[in-house]
């Protein structure tokens, strides 16, 4: 028994192939998202189409000063211009520090990036069974199927694979859904709040195999990830097991692949125009947010916390810190330019005071 403790002791990395970063498929600014009354999300294209966007069941994204809603959108739409073009891929820890109790943070986080969208995942594309006769399968909350709490009896049949949380969870989000007054819906609240739970423990995951902490003292966003009343041996199997099988899913509709461009960057073979990047489009965000994860697992990241006292969030590159679209990535405090500008600032007015206050009058 002590030389199994022993093992679970040691430090982790990760195998893959291929052995660089993918690049990160678009997914353009979605624009201003609501909230229905029982917990559907309504984007304003579909709310305007309906007439619905005065109705007093729909909530709105936080609005701006003044209140002035479009003003608060540009806003958010300038935040997701950034993050695109600096191409960071820090998204997700976004989302991993975000307050997920709050609906109007929440409510400003999908209007600025999107919805997770994990529903559409529920059928994977088609599998070829026996006597090649192609089948889809589809399972409620299928992405999450690795998750403890979310077991998948059609993965695992033994008692070991916990499936507590499932029922439960998909009887909230089917209630949800049916409380719509509409039955196109991309997402819930409850489905947005699970995979947001998802993305941060994927995280969480990472950091603990990488550094050889224990599992069970980490605060798991899932009360079922490990605690301890669990050896730490199951611990990390468990730790381990959630985050290859998810990232491993949640990675599928990547793949390496051809794509030939002539001088001009054009597909000139091509009989109809096709996008000029070898990125699938037809992601999800809940997707794309591991690919982010993952690029950063292919290069062993470093997580900072910005040491500008009023921010302190995580990163891993300076935002606006080179030229060309680039960002730093080592010998960095804060995670911005404007955050080290704000510090710099603070200290200047600092040293100005001191040197203004008058000496004490002797005795």
């Amino acid at each position: 028994m002590a030389s199994s403790e022993q093992s679970s002791t040691r430090r982790w990395r990760a195998g893959m192939w291929p052995n660089s970063p993918p690049p990160l498929p678009e997914l353009g600014h979605p624009g201003p998202i609501g909230l229905w009354d029982g917990g559907a999300f309504v984007s304003y294209e579909l709310a305007d189409h309906h007439g619905w966007l005065d109705d007093p069941r729909l909530r709105h994204p936080p609005a701006g000063p003044g209140g002035d809603l479009w003003s608060a959108d540009e806003q958010r739409y300038r935040r997701w211009a950034r993050e695109y073009h600096a191409g960071r891929g820090e998204t997700y820890l976004r989302l991993s520090e975000l307050d997920i109790e709050d609906v109007d943070a929440v409510l400003d986080y999908v209007s600025t990036f999107n919805l997770l969208d994990i529903r559409a995942l529920d059928a994977p594309p088609v599998e070829r069974q026996w006597y090649s006769v192609a089948t889809p399968r589809s399972q409620p909350l299928r992405v999450l199927r690795h998750y403890p709490g979310f077991g998948d009896t059609a993965v695992r049949l033994d008692a070991s694979y916990d499936s507590s949380l499932r029922s439960d969870v998909v009887a909230r989000c089917q209630a949800q859904r049916e409380a719509a007054p509409i039955w196109v819906i991309n997402e819930t609240l409850e489905e947005f709040r699970w995979g947001a739970k998802a993305i941060s423990d994927l995280h969480a995951a990472w950091c603990c195999l990488r550094d050889g902490h224990d599992p069970r003292s980490v605060d798991w966003a899932n009360p079922r990830m490990p605690g301890p009343d669990q050896t730490r041996t199951h611990a990390v199997w468990l730790t381990a097991s959630f985050l290859e099988q998810t990232v491993g899913d949640a990675l599928q509709g990547f793949s390496p692949r051809m794509w030939l461009l002539d001088d001009d960057e054009h597909r000139v073979f091509q009989m109809s125009p096709t996008p000029t990047t070898p990125e699938p489009a037809n992601v999800t965000m809940f997707e794309i947010l591991v690919l982010e994860l993952f690029r950063h697992i292919v290069e062993n990241a470093s997580f900072k916390s910005c040491q500008n006292p009023t921010c302190g969030r995580r990163f891993v590159r300076q935002e606006g810190g080179a030229v060309h679209g680039q960002s730093r990535m080592t010998g960095v405090m804060y995670c911005s330019r404007t955050c080290s500008k704000a510090v710099a600032q603070r200290r200047y007015r600092s040293r100005l005071a001191e040197r203004r206050t008058p000496p004490p009058a002797d005795a």
